[in-house]
C-alpha cells in the first residue's frame, strides 16, 4: 500500500522514500536503475 499512500511500515523506508521524493521535486533526474547501468553489464 506505500506506493499507493506513500506511508511506509518503518521508519527508515519512510525517510528513503520522503528523501527521494524531495529529490524528485527539487529537479532530480533519474540516469538509470542500478540494473540498468553499465556497471552491471557484462
Amino acid at each position: 500500500m506505500a506506493c499507493i499512500t506513500g506511508e511506509y511500515p518503518t521508519p527508515l523506508a519512510q525517510k528513503i522514500a520522503d528523501d527521494m521524493k524531495n529529490k524528485f521535486l527539487n529537479g532530480y533526474e533519474e540516469k538509470g536503475r542500478i540494473y540498468e547501468t553499465e556497471e552491471n553489464e557484462e
